[in-house]
C-alpha cells in the first residue's frame, strides 16, 4: 500500500506524460477566453483548434507509438494503440473543423469549438483508462458533450436529437454505473488491469457476476451507439 506522498509523488510526475491532453485542456479554455471578447470570428475559433490538435498529435507520435506508462498511480496507461487511435481521434477533430469552415448558420462559436476538443479530451482520457471510474467519466465528457452538439442547430429537429440523446444516456450512464458498483462489490478494485481483479472475478462465481458484467456492457455499448444497442443512434444524428 502507497503512502500519501508516494500517491501524490506519483500523481505529480504523471503530469510530465500527459502533454497532449494538456495542449487540449488549454485550447479549450484559449478558445472560451477569446469567445468572451469577440464570438463572431468562425476562422478564429477554426484556427485555434486545428493548431491544438495538431500540437496534440505531433508530442503523441514523438515517440513513434512506443510509450508503455502507468500514470496517476494505476488510473491510465499510455501505450502505443492507444497513442495511435488518439490521432485518430485528433484527426476526426481535425475533419470536422475543415467541415465547419464556411458554415454561415453557426451560432455561439467559441463554445462550438470547445465542446469539439471536450469530445476530443475525452476520447484521449477513455484510450488511456485502465480504471471503471476513469472509464466513466471520461465516457460522461464525451456524452455530456454530444448531447449540446446534437441540438447545435438551434431547431426543433436538433432539439428533439439532442434530448433523446440526453435522457437515453442518463439511462444509460446509471445502468452502466451500476453495474460497475456491483463489480467493484465482488471484486474489491474498480483497476480491471490488475492481477487482483481478475482474480476476484475468478473467486467469486456467483449470478451478480453475470448482471453486474450485462449491466456495465449494456450501458457502454448504448452510450458509444455500438450493436447491438445501435437502433437509437440514427434518431438523434
Amino acid at each position: 500500500m502507497q503512502s500519501l506522498n508516494q500517491q501524490l509523488a506519483g500523481i505529480t510526475e504523471s503530469f510530465a506524460f500527459i502533454l497532449p491532453e494538456l495542449i487540449l485542456s488549454g485550447g479549450i479554455l484559449i478558445i472560451l477566453l477569446v469567445g468572451l471578447f469577440n464570438n463572431q470570428k468562425n476562422h478564429l475559433f477554426n484556427a485555434i483548434t486545428l493548431l491544438t490538435v495538431l500540437a496534440s498529435s505531433f508530442f503523441i507520435m514523438v515517440d513513434g507509438f512506443q510509450s508503455n506508462l502507468m500514470l496517476f498511480n494505476g488510473m491510465l496507461q499510455r501505450e502505443g494503440l492507444g497513442e495511435f487511435l488518439m490521432v485518430l481521434v485528433d484527426v476526426s477533430v481535425l475533419l470536422t473543423c475543415l467541415m465547419s469552415v464556411n458554415n454561415p448558420e453557426r451560432r455561439h462559436l467559441s463554445e462550438y469549438y470547445a465542446l469539439i476538443l471536450c469530445v476530443a479530451l475525452g476520447g484521449h482520457l477513455l484510450l488511456m483508462t485502465t480504471h471503471f471510474l476513469m472509464a466513466f467519466l471520461s465516457l460522461e465528457l464525451i456524452s455530456i458533450s454530444s448531447y449540446i452538439l446534437a441540438g447545435y442547430t438551434f431547431n426543433k429537429p436538433g432539439s428533439e436529437g439532442s434530448l433523446k440523446y440526453f435522457l437515453f444516456g442518463s439511462i444509460a450512464s446509471a445502468v452502466m454505473l451500476y453495474g460497475f458498483s456491483i463489480l467493484y462489490g465482488i471484486t474489491g478494485t474498480l483497476d480491471f488491469s490488475t492481477s487482483v481483479f481478475f482474480t476476484g472475478l475468478i473467486d467469486n462465481p456467483s449470478p451478480l457476476l453475470l448482471i453486474s458484467g450485462l449491466l456495465g456492457i449494456s450501458g457502454f455499448l448504448f452510450k458509444m451507439a455500438a450493436a447491438p444497442m445501435h437502433p437509437w443512434a440514427p434518431d438523434v444524428y
